[in-house]
């Protein structure tokens, strides 16, 4: 991996690289993303120290894989910085420690999270299933994040299951919320001030946000979405259903897939309150800390006779099958941004968004097309290579009626020559817009007999229903 410097400053008050080298040990590499690396590090000296995490990213251009990948826009990790600094590690969430720059790159020095994401915490310590107990912490705690934010002028706009990870591996760790790069931060003046921006993950979406006109309590909806597939885990095979039934004004919340047996009405209770669709009538994080449901877990025993201490069946097994979702869905993403060329892969973002507009039954907002659709789309377009490679990933063939997020492709559509095309709009318009034509001709046409059959449904555990 090769990367250009920039001079640029990033952090005010940041210490120099030589300063994080003598401060800290690189340990080991616990991750890598499109910008940088995550390591995990000690600081010198302290061999009983907590472990730390520091984010090591690149500044400049960063040729990898033989992809070249554009600098990170400084305002957007300046923000970061601001609203990590801003809330201080307090009330669950992610605690910045420190934050050292050099000419080509800068480190973001973070408190570790050994626990994982939300979908690997609860399959790894909760197996068996969720105790109720055990969702009210989580829902006390994330309504506890989302409360500081708000009390901090920050929105973060894209809470969901792979934002909130946990401090340890063990049933009673804390969580953190993590992830604001989508954020948004209001100076004391703004406090209160609607949003215009459209930002974050469809699915966990409020409805104000596709409007595009929303306040901190989109954060609100998003959490109570996230506290619905804690419990009935992410609905794939049924994900368009979850989400229209989410986003009426009148519904039935028992009625959203996967719902398990045995869950009290407190917690519908409080998922409605979360949920409201007019967000001028919901509750804010702050009135939710005192709801009946989020409390159950500190109440001494029997003292809230309506909610009781059980074990929500199959809850462990949907954790599982969401988290072996996300890694398939992010396997996919990977794989077609890597083998197909930029044209190709704007080529297919048209196809499907052709597809998904001529169906009665998608909604283009939530951003999603099934895996075999996908598949097919592919066959069209002659990239036999590409299906065979998807056809390979783990659990392929289960995954085929799944949902996927059609949207995590865009960024990698932008990434070169954008402004060299923009300025030469004939250059792209050949052979990109004659098989543009083609393919949306064979997507529109495609009997159903002619589409590849899903080779078999999600088993009960995997669809959550």
């Amino acid at each position: 991996m090769g990367c250009a410097g920039s001079k640029e400053v990033y952090a005010a008050h940041s210490g120099t690289e030589a300063d994080y080298k003598s401060m800290f040990e690189e340990k080991r590499v616990l991750g890598q993303g499109e910008f940088g690396v995550v390591k995990l590090v000690a600081k010198n000296g302290s061999p009983d120290s907590e472990s730390l995490a520091v984010k090591v990213l690149q500044k400049g251009f960063v040729f990898r894989d033989n992809v070249l990948y554009p600098p990170m826009k400084p305002e957007k990790l300046k923000l970061e910085i601001d609203i990590l600094q801003a809330l201080d590690g307090k009330a669950f969430n992610l605690a910045l420690d420190s934050i050292y720059e050099s000419s080509s790159k800068i480190y973001l020095v973070t408190e570790i999270c050994a626990g994982g994401e939300l979908f690997e915490y609860t399959s790894r310590n909760m197996a068996e299933g969720l105790r109720t107990e055990e969702v009210s912490r989580i829902a006390h705690q994330l309504l506890s994040a989302v409360n500081h934010c708000e009390s901090r002028g920050v929105l973060h706009r894209d809470i969901k299951p792979e934002n909130i990870m946990f401090k340890a591996n063990t049933k009673s760790s804390e969580l953190r919320l993590i992830d604001f790069g989508c954020g948004a931060l209001d100076l004391n003046n703004e406090r209160g001030k609607e949003h215009v921006t459209f930002a974050g993950t469809a699915f966990y979406n409020s409805p104000e946000m596709f409007q595009k006109r929303y306040t901190s309590k989109t954060d609100v909806f998003s959490a109570g979405v996230v506290l619905y597939v804690l419990v009935a885990g992410y609905p794939a095979d049924r994900l368009q259903a979850a989400f229209n039934l989410l986003h009426k004004a009148k519904r039935d919340l028992k009625t959203l897939p996967g719902m398990p047996d045995g869950m009290p009405d407190t917690y519908y209770e409080m998922l409605n309150k979360i949920l409201t669709y007019n967000w001028k009538s919901r509750k804010s994080a702050k009135e939710m800390l005192n709801d009946e449901f989020a409390l159950f877990h500190q109440a001494k025993k029997g003292r809230m006779q309506r909610t009781q201490s059980v074990v929500l069946l199959g809850t462990g097994e949907k954790a599982a099958a969401g988290l072996g979702f996300v890694k398939f869905q992010r396997s996919l993403t990977t794989l077609l941004a890597a083998m197909l060329e930029r044209g190709d892969l704007l080529s297919l973002m048209s196809f499907v968004e052709t597809k998904v507009s001529s169906d009665d039954k998608l909604d283009s907002k939530l951003g999603a097309i099934e895996v075999k659709d996908i598949k097919l789309i592919l066959e069209t377009m002659g990239k036999l290579d590409c299906v065979a490679a998807i056809e390979k990933q783990q659990n392929a063939k289960i995954y085929d009626g799944s949902s996927y997020d059609y949207t995590l492709l865009k960024p990698f559509t932008e990434k070169q020559n954008v402004k060299h095309e923009r300025e030469n709009p004939d250059q792209l318009s050949g052979s990109l817009r004659f098989s543009i034509k083609n393919v949306q001709h064979s997507v529109r046409t495609l009997s159903s007999s002619e589409r590849p059959k899903t080779v078999r449904k999600l088993g009960r555990a995997q669809s959550g229903i």
